[in-house]
């Protein structure tokens, strides 16, 4: 039997993790699958604002472990069977 990591948590992506985000976008080795890319940090707030407050179908979420972020993932539905994505530091 796999136990849960009490240090594993996701919880609702803030306002405040996207200047993180963003800073992961534009590592040259997330840009080569994130197509999204890194934009300015203007532009990824205009993006993820309406997904934070939850004005879209798209949830995100941020992942932590041990109390730092390691990663983002969303999920939507707005594809036939929904959608998973995520994004992480390593």
């Amino acid at each position: 039997m796999i136990e849960a990591d009490p240090q594993i948590r996701f919880r609702p992506l803030a306002m405040g993790d996207l200047p993180l985000m963003h800073r992961w976008l534009g590592e040259p080795h997330v840009r080569q699958w994130w197509h999204d890319g890194a934009g300015t940090l203007a532009e990824a707030n205009a993006k993820y604002a309406p997904r934070i407050a939850g004005a879209e179908p798209t949830r995100c979420f941020a992942i932590e472990y041990g109390g730092s972020i390691i990663s983002v993932a969303h999920c939507s539905d707005l594809e036939p069977v929904g959608g998973i994505g995520a994004l992480t530091r390593y």
